[in-house]
């Protein structure tokens, strides 16, 4: 969630409640705004405006659709399923989370976050229906977008995908029926 102001750095000093204030705490500071963040916020917002996978009216369950995909799905650095114990582990500063949209030919979207201050080795995890490329990145330095490769997740950060979806592969044989129906 973005309060006005959140975009230029207006932290309020902490305070979340300076709407009864009418001094330099609750005021917005334009002239000290970070064209940087301003664009990451516009990024962010056409980014969720573009991607039905998270820009849903209902809220995301984990139960599988009707394609048979979680609509939601967490990820340890490792890229496999989160476990109870590192839910639990208040030292796991990292992982990932995808969202499947609720129309199969749209794209899913991957979230990697490093909450940490150190860098995280981790991998995509392996998905062989989504081709993974990178949408976004807070650390904007370029880093390799290969599924199943290493990437080092620099230090509070966050990283964004796009699943496109694989075509599905047919056998020859169910090529060469379908070519025929469309002949008819």
């Amino acid at each position: 969630m973005l309060l006005a102001g959140d975009e230029l750095n207006n932290s309020q000093q902490g305070n979340n409640n300076t709407y009864c204030q009418d001094n330099p705490q609750g005021w917005i500071d334009w002239s000290n705004s970070d064209d940087s963040l301003i664009d990451l916020v516009g990024q962010l917002a056409a980014l969720r405006k573009s991607h039905g996978a998270i820009s849903r009216a209902e809220f995301v369950t984990g139960k599988l659709n009707e394609h048979g995909n979680s609509d939601v799905a967490w990820f340890n650095v490792n890229g496999e399923p989160m476990t109870n114990e590192q839910w639990s582990d208040p030292n796991n500063k990292a992982m990932m989370v995808k969202f499947v949209p609720p129309i199969k030919s749209e794209c899913a979207v991957l979230v990697m976050i490093n909450a940490s201050h150190v860098t995280v080795p981790a991998q995509l995890p392996y998905c062989e229906t989504y081709d993974w490329s990178l949408l976004l990145d807070t650390p904007l330095k370029p880093i390799p977008d290969q599924q199943g490769k290493d990437i080092n997740l620099e230090s509070r950060s966050i990283y964004v995908y796009e699943g496109k979806l694989i075509a599905e592969q047919h056998p020859p044989a169910a090529q060469d029926k379908a070519k025929d129906q469309t002949k008819n």
